[in-house]
């Protein structure tokens, strides 16, 4: 009995409390300091739980909102790449097109310069021929004329006239007989007009009367010469009007051809340049968003990192608290159980003295 009545007494002094002889109960102020202590341990188990709760929230709001970043940076990705990879075809395209207008517009540019130079050479040829055509029918009228006047007047004269105007006109006409494109048997005959001589023995040449009767047949000749020369003329330059009709339609072609071809090169060349531009900005963007993406994928895994070690830590805190309170329990229920009835007495210190 002595050793139980003064175990709270013992408690009392070990604990360092002040105990008074009169109205002091160990006992009792231990279980309060445990239940103080008890409830301290709750209280700070309940500001941890409620600041867990929070964290635990806000690694689940990061969870989801890095989730949601990568879900985000790497469908950007994608579409980046795949843009990228479509200006690269839309340049190499506009690249291979400007290539092969720049070849066409060089194969039209030759093919004009080549059918430029044919013309001004038909052009050439024709104006030399016309200018012979008309040399010789001019020739030709001129002869017919005099021949006819002097024919009017006196056709006795018709050998003096032949010979001195006449002759001349013809002689100069048969060196340029090819321009009028005679045949054979019409160079021949104009040949032989010109070779014509009063005084040549060699080929008897008819007297003045002979040339009378012939007269009529001269200027038929030259008549009939005349016509053809004219027709030859004619056909010319019909022929010049073709080649030049035809020139210009053809240049007309070239030309329309080339315009739109440059016209075409230069909207390729624009387009090239714009999807270059695109692709460099393309580039720049995938470029930050796969760091960005990085990122992400690297914050998430601290995150869950971080969370998880706050989570078990928050566990071991929660385990010690609850071992804790435990191990206050059955403190608490020894002493109660070892002390029964001693809480509900009043110990003095003189009993204890006197006992």
């Amino acid at each position: 009995m002595q050793v139980t009545r003064t175990f709270p007494i013992i408690l009392c002094l070990l604990a360092g409390w002040s105990c008074s002889a009169a109205d002091t109960n160990p006992l009792a102020k231990v279980l309060d300091l445990m239940d103080e202590l008890k409830a301290k341990i709750i209280k700070e188990g309940e500001v941890e739980a409620k600041a867990y709760d929070e964290y635990l929230q806000w690694c689940q709001s990061a969870v989801q909102d890095t989730g949601f970043a990568i879900e985000t940076a790497t469908k950007e990705k994608g579409e980046l790449e795949a843009k990228i990879t479509e200006l690269t075809a839309e340049i190499s395209e506009a690249g291979s097109k400007t290539e092969d207008l720049a070849a066409a517009i060089a194969t039209n540019e030759g093919d004009l310069k080549a059918a430029t130079a044919i013309r001004e050479k038909e052009l050439a040829d024709f104006l030399k021929s016309d200018k012979e055509l008309m040399e010789v029918i001019s020739a030709l009228e001129r002869a017919i004329s005099i021949l006819e006047k002097e024919m009017a007047k006196n056709p006795a004269s018709f050998a003096q006239v032949y010979n001195t105007n006449v002759k001349n006109i013809l002689h100069s006409l048969s060196l340029v007989a090819d321009a009028a494109a005679f045949s054979v048997d019409d160079r021949q005959r104009l040949l032989n007009l010109a070779q014509t001589d009063q005084g040549d023995e060699e080929f008897g040449a008819p007297a003045a009367a002979a040339y009378k009767s012939q007269s009529g047949g001269i200027i038929d000749v030259l008549e009939d010469m005349k016509e053809k020369a004219e027709s030859q003329l004619a056909e010319l330059r019909k022929a010049e009007e073709t080649a030049k009709h035809n020139y210009e339609m053809l240049k007309q072609s070239f030309e329309a051809q080339i315009a739109a071809d440059s016209k075409d090169m230069k909207e390729e060349k624009a387009g090239k340049a714009e999807a270059e531009e695109a692709k460099a900005e393309a580039e720049g963007d995938l470029e930050m968003t796969s760091k960005e993406l990085a990122n992400a994928v690297e914050s998430l895994a601290t995150s869950r990192s971080t969370c998880m070690k706050v989570g078990a830590d928050h566990e071991m805190t929660v385990n010690a608290r609850a071992e804790e309170l435990k191990v206050i329990a059955e403190a608490k229920k020894i002493l109660v159980e070892t002390t029964s009835g001693g809480v509900d007495q009043t110990y003095s210190l003189v009993l204890v003295a006197t006992a």
